[in-house]
């Protein structure tokens, strides 16, 4: 399976509730691991940011305006931007 096709799907799983956080950040350890251009990592790096606060403590969460909400935007927001640029470079 292609680097964008495991980021899109971890998304998909994310946003049908069907993940732990544990889960996640193994994946997206090994998702940066498997995109070695700076600029994909920089996204899955970002990722891991909002996956943290999102699947934490929901006191973190609230601490943003948009709440638990807005954290899980942000979240997938990177996740497609990191599939989008692996798409494009063919990985």
């Amino acid at each position: 399976m292609k680097a964008s096709e495991r980021v899109k799907q971890l998304s998909d799983r994310i946003r049908k509730a069907e993940v732990s956080g544990d889960e996640i950040a193994r994946e997206l350890r090994r998702l940066r691991l498997a995109l070695d251009k700076i600029y994909y990592r920089s996204h899955i790096d970002e990722a891991a940011h909002w996956a943290k606060i999102y699947f934490g403590d929901a006191r973190l969460s609230d601490a943003y305006s948009g709440g638990r909400d807005q954290v899980l935007t942000s979240l997938l927001t990177e996740l497609g931007n990191a599939a989008q640029m692996a798409m494009d470079a063919g990985e």
